[in-house]
């Protein structure tokens, strides 16, 4: 499967959008919080119904991956940030959606 970009951006400190993983759709919502200068992601299946939240965006993590198989309904594929500028830098209020991306690479 080909892996997907998530569309985000930092002109927004809060929204949401819904995108189709593996041929389901999910809400994701992201929030910027200034006290830890992180972003934090919702994941919710195509009712809104929250599958997992306050998921902190970490460099070089598997996002999803220790949830995956423990949260029903959660897309089986996994969540990760790639620094496009190779310094392995957490996406900030600055970068996300510009050289932070958020990819979701499928299971099928």
């Amino acid at each position: 499967m080909t892996p997907v970009t998530i569309p985000v951006v930092n002109t927004q400190f809060n929204y949401s959008v819904k995108v189709p993983l593996d041929g389901v759709v999910f809400g994701l919502s992201f929030r910027w919080n200034a006290r830890a200068l992180r972003w934090f992601m919702d994941i919710a299946d195509s009712n809104g119904i929250i599958l997992l939240a306050g998921l902190p965006i970490l460099e070089g993590e598997a996002l999803t991956k220790r949830f995956i198989g423990r949260v029903a309904g959660l897309p089986l594929g996994n969540f990760a940030t790639i620094d496009g500028t190779a310094q392995m830098q957490d996406a900030s209020d600055l970068t996300f959606g510009i050289s932070s991306r958020l990819i979701y690479f499928g299971k099928t």
